[in-house]
């Protein structure tokens, strides 16, 4: 875990912001020149965004601003450098007026006791009822509140709750998953897609699984996620009608040497191995692999190898393997015999985490809207979340939403089509 130290309130010292921060969890400490601690945080940085998992300080006002503004919230990281001088100056408000005697806490407190919010759940039968309770409204701000407690005041399942905060506006509670081994080691992998927990617990009992589920639905995401949180291997290849048996068990050059593959890799050292588009392959080359994924050895083209104990083999498809439909016309029917020897998993939109992770808010609920009336109208098209994190990169660089629409969405549709969607 990397640590630094920058010193507050005397100076900005943004050189050690993103240049000291690598791949992982981060400890950042504020101190003064008397050695004093005022707030420790916990960044998780990728390559593109960084999020809080942590933050420790004695001043309630700045635990609000955190909470608030930056605590599990991913910023790209091109905006990081303007949050973390946010972060900064109020720390310096918050020290200095604690150096002057001033108790700004107090006066906070006094505000949160003001405008408290009781929130009581109450357990039915099969699904939890959220009750709200909130005091007389007072001041524009608290009118505004009002109006929409108003709105939330009946009683709802907590689903239907959270789909009533997305349509005002308002982003649900998040939940961060924490994967812990038998080792006792810990990795927090973040928000994830809502059978993320279903495959690690297949992969984690090395049992071969299939994903089926629409395009663009993130199943390769999801297994290489896993794969990373359990720390194996990951492989992948992509088949189609075209592939052979000898991409997967390798073959003898015109030398003599043994070439090897990605599959051979993780069949010997273990990892987890992803066939994609299983569904789009040749059956018959996809049956060559049944004695890799149901028995202890297998044969390859330099002889008889053992399989490594943590090689897991998990296939990704549009189909269940019984042939094209309207949607997918170039799918194959795969051979029973292969089918057997997987666990099958619906593997669906997650629609939560697309808005989650999506930076424009606004055009992901219109593509949601519009996926969702193209299901209704039984228009045969995919607008998949790819639509939905394609447009705002295009929307971003300034392109009007028009042309994106015809580019993203429209694309092949009939003007029929079309006018069912407008």
């Amino acid at each position: 875990m990397n640590q630094t130290t920058i010193l507050t309130p005397q100076r900005l010292n943004l050189s050690t912001t993103k240049a000291g921060i690598r791949a992982g969890d981060n400890v950042i400490k504020f101190t003064d020149s008397d050695g004093k601690q005022h707030l420790e945080i916990t960044l998780n940085y990728n390559v593109d965004n960084v999020y809080m998992t942590n933050h420790e300080t004695e001043y309630s006002s700045m635990k609000r601003i955190l909470d608030k503004r930056f605590l599990f919230q991913d910023i790209n990281s091109t905006d990081f450098e303007s949050e973390f001088k946010m972060i900064q100056k109020r720390l310096k408000e918050c020290v200095r007026k604690a150096n002057k005697k001033e108790t700004p806490e107090v006066e906070e407190i006094k505000e949160e006791i003001k405008t408290e919010i009781k929130v009581e759940e109450i357990k039915k039968e099969n699904f939890k009822t959220v009750k709200i309770e909130r005091p007389k409204a007072v001041g524009l701000e608290a009118q505004l509140q009002d109006i929409v407690f108003n709105v939330l005041e009946s009683d709802y399942t907590t689903q239907t709750l959270q789909n009533k905060m997305i349509e005002l506006g308002l982003e649900p509670n998040r939940t961060e998953i924490t994967v812990k081994r038998l080792n006792g080691k810990e990795k927090i992998v973040g928000e994830q897609h809502y059978k993320f927990e279903t495959i690690l617990q297949c992969i984690s009992a090395k049992v071969n699984i299939a994903l089926v589920g629409p395009a663009g639905s993130g199943k390769t995401t999801a297994v290489r996620n896993v794969a990373d949180s359990l720390e194996l291997p990951f492989y992948s290849k992509s088949v189609s009608s075209q592939t052979g048996v000898h991409e997967f068990f390798g073959y003898q050059d015109a030398n003599g040497k043994y070439v090897r593959t990605l599959f051979r890799e993780a069949y010997e050292n273990g990892g987890v191995f992803l066939l994609d588009e299983f569904d789009a392959g040749n059956p018959n080359v996809l049956a060559s692999m049944n004695q890799a994924t149901a028995n202890g050895e297998c044969a390859f083209a330099d002889g008889m190898i053992k399989k490594h104990e943590d090689f897991v083999v998990v296939m990704a498809g549009n189909t269940f393997g019984h042939g094209a439909t309207s949607e997918y016309v170039g799918r194959n029917k795969i051979d029973s015999a292969t089918l057997d020897r997987f666990a099958f998993i619906q593997f669906d939109y997650d629609e939560k985490l697309e808005l989650t992770i999506s930076q424009n808010k606004d055009w992901c609920k219109e593509v949601q809207a519009l996926r969702k009336k193209a299901a209704d109208k039984k228009i045969k098209t995919i607008i998949s979340p790819r639509a939905t994190f394609d447009g705002e990169k295009l929307l971003m660089v300034g392109m009007d939403k028009k042309t994106v629409l015809e580019l993203i969405i429209f694309k092949g549709l009939t003007d029929s089509e079309r006018k069912l969607l407008q």
